[in-house]
């Protein structure tokens, strides 16, 4: 079974942006730079470090590489003091046997795409 955990994003956001600015000093690095060498423009920094965006994974990892240090230094995720940890409910014996057959499809198997497309659907409009 999976845990799942909420993150307050506002306090992560703010952590972030504290712990970039950090590693930038510390190196001597200007957004410009930094910029340059992340792949994004310098107005996306200024953006981070004034907490009025976040990065996605993939600027994450750059971040992280450039910076040598790991995404849990960079995001402060598990330093995070108001994780929420929800349980995952339990199955009932119809899901269960939904997800034994689902498991069984073959990975190109188009029953599988139409599966994860329809789940897909239902996701964003919970959203």
């Amino acid at each position: 079974m999976f845990t799942r955990y909420m993150v307050n994003r506002e306090q992560n956001t703010k952590y972030f942006a504290l712990k970039l600015h950090e590693l930038m000093q510390r190196t001597g690095t200007t957004q410009v730079v930094l910029a340059k060498n992340i792949g994004v423009v310098q107005q996306v920094i200024s953006q981070y470090l004034h907490q009025t965006a976040y990065p996605k994974i993939e600027v994450l990892l750059r971040l992280a590489a450039y910076f040598r240090v790991s995404l849990y230094e960079l995001t402060g995720i598990e330093k995070l003091k108001d994780y929420e940890k929800k349980p995952t409910p339990e199955l009932s014996k119809m899901d269960q046997e939904l997800l034994e057959a689902y498991n069984k499809l073959a990975d190109d198997d188009p029953r599988k795409d139409m599966i994860d497309h329809i789940l897909l659907g239902i996701k964003k409009s919970e959203q």
